[in-house]
């Protein structure tokens, strides 16, 4: 898994296996997931019903993370 790590470190340098990171819970990458799993998906799926599909990740409800 990705997780959170210094800002201009390589992917490679932020790898850490799954059942480390859940025993220890070791914060993940959120910006890495959205921006590299979920979004193109998303925009895929949501061109067609939304004006302005870059507004699901922009705006002040993405500012709040579990």
């Amino acid at each position: 898994m990705i997780v959170a790590g210094a800002k201009n470190a390589k992917n490679f340098e932020k790898v850490e296996d799954p059942i480390y990171v859940l025993k220890n819970d070791v914060p993940l990458d959120y910006d890495y997931y959205i921006e590299k799993q979920v979004k193109k998906p998303l925009e895929r799926i949501f061109q067609h019903i939304i004006e302005n599909v870059d507004s699901l990740f922009k705006g002040e409800h993405t500012k709040i993370r579990y």
